[in-house]
């Protein structure tokens, strides 16, 4: 029969096929988007996102966008024009196949580097322009990134009410997307916040509240 000749493997026996690229370059970029990176260290993100890039298919225009989106985030772009140009780019790309998730991604992107080209006021602009955009698209986790992103700006240059207010949405933001446990970000940001007001108590009581998660991530 052959059903015995050398190679052969019966259907009924078949060993499970490895992964495709496509199904593991989503599982990769639910890492690098879901729950799990709100608590991972640079280095084991920066990992995500290289191992992402590698699962990359060669024609695949969706996923090619969501990956600009997260890539641009990555910590080793240093010359800021470059970074900047690579997001605004991403944003386009997102704009052209109506993502409108990783447009917010990217539009957080170009806020970063336009922070550090021009200073923190001019990042707020696309921060505001990122969450209109995702209204209506049920992504609460990435709306209290962003959330947290805006706060901490707006407690930098003295709007310590305005950012209150954003940590707050975002506490809440998080909350419904299932996260089960305080955002270190966050945490951490409401206490430079108080210490900027001046109630160092509550600054200490947030900042100690933040310590054993930013601890794990060294």
């Amino acid at each position: 029969c052959a059903c015995f000749a050398v190679g052969f493997v019966p259907p009924d026996s078949v060993e499970p096929k490895p992964p495709v690229p496509a199904a593991e370059f989503d599982t990769v970029f639910q890492r690098v988007v879901g729950p799990a990176s709100l608590d991972a260290s640079t280095p084991a993100y920066e990992k995500d996102l290289d191992r992402l890039r590698a699962l990359l298919p060669d024609v695949d225009a969706a996923r090619d966008v969501r990956f600009r989106s997260v890539y641009c985030g990555s910590t080793r772009w240093k010359d800021v024009a470059r970074g900047l140009t690579y997001s605004e780019q991403a944003l386009q790309a997102a704009k052209d196949i109506g993502d409108r998730a990783s447009q917010s991604r990217a539009l957080v992107c170009r806020s970063n580097f336009m922070m550090l080209r021009d200073g923190s006021r001019h990042a707020l602009p696309d921060l505001d322009r990122a969450l209109e955009v995702l209204k209506g698209q049920n992504e609460p986790q990435l709306e209290g990134e962003i959330l947290v992103m805006r706060a901490d700006l707006r407690s930098l240059i003295g709007e310590q009410a305005q950012a209150m207010l954003d940590y707050q949405r975002a506490r809440a933001a998080f909350r419904d997307s299932g996260i089960d446990h305080e955002v270190d970000r966050l945490l951490q940001g409401m206490a430079i916040a108080y210490r900027r007001m001046g109630d160092y108590a509550q600054a200490v009581n947030y900042f100690e509240q933040a310590r054993p998660q930013l601890q794990a991530k060294q």
